[in-house]
């Protein structure tokens, strides 16, 4: 049985400037949670781990 172990963790940080309105922050907060975005940014991720040959056999997970 092949066991895997955690190796390490990248995590992505968003800022955004205050003072916007509230509907700019929901909107904001909306695209971040949806499911096209994340759906975008996993397979970015995963395209560019599959163009380095080192990486070809990482295991990635994504969680929010």
């Amino acid at each position: 049985m092949v066991k895997s172990v955690l190796f390490d963790q990248i995590h992505v940080t968003v800022y955004i400037l205050l003072g916007l309105p509230p509907a700019d922050y929901d909107k904001l907060r909306r695209t971040l949670n949806g499911r096209r975005f994340l759906g975008r940014l996993r397979r970015a991720v995963q395209i560019v781990f599959r163009r380095d040959p080192v990486l070809s056999g990482v295991r990635l997970t994504f969680s929010r």
